[in-house]
């Protein structure tokens, strides 16, 4: 179902894919108790493969499946982490099935579309290529139906923000 992906942000903290299981290599840490997110732009199988599309271990899903329809994996994520007080990393692997993927609720959830929309304004900001299939307009749509609560009124700056780089382009 996915031909390729590709980390969206982190491009500074990058691996060689053959430094994914060395331990003396650090890709950037993450405190314990801390949460991070990490968007992917996935790429569904057929659509056009970047030549830097990662290879970190033997592939699983090489071979195209026809019953798309059953959707039995969807995808294996990979992970290293190491105890607070570890030395030596341990590698986990967690297996997201079709039928859990529903990227219908991951629209509607709110943070994980502000999260997307920033994602976009800073595609927007620094790809060219990327204003061909994406109008500061949707972005600013797509921050505006996101807000969800706000206390603080960081979601409403960042709306600010859009909107004043939208006038800047007229």
């Amino acid at each position: 179902m996915i031909s390729a992906y590709k980390l969206i942000g982190y491009e500074n903290r990058l691996l060689r894919k053959e430094d994914f299981n060395n331990d003396k290599v650090d890709a950037g840490e993450i405190g314990a108790g801390h949460q991070v997110t990490a968007l992917y732009e996935l790429i569904p199988s057929g659509g056009e493969v970047p030549d830097e599309a990662p290879d970190v271990d033997p592939l699983k899903y090489s071979t195209p499946r026809e019953d798309v329809g059953d959707r039995s994996e969807f995808l294996t994520l990979k992970l290293r982490h190491k105890q607070p007080d570890g030395e030596v990393s341990v590698k986990q692997e967690v297996v997201l099935h079709g039928n859990a993927f529903d990227p219908d609720g991951l629209q509607k959830d709110p943070d994980f579309q502000f999260a997307a929309s920033v994602a976009a304004f800073g595609l927007w900001l620094r790809d060219p290529d990327f204003r061909e299939g994406m109008t500061l307009k949707t972005i600013e749509d797509s921050v505006a139906a996101s807000r969800g609560e706000d206390p603080l009124g960081y979601r409403n700056e960042f709306l600010q923000l859009v909107r004043s780089a939208s006038t800047a382009e007229r």
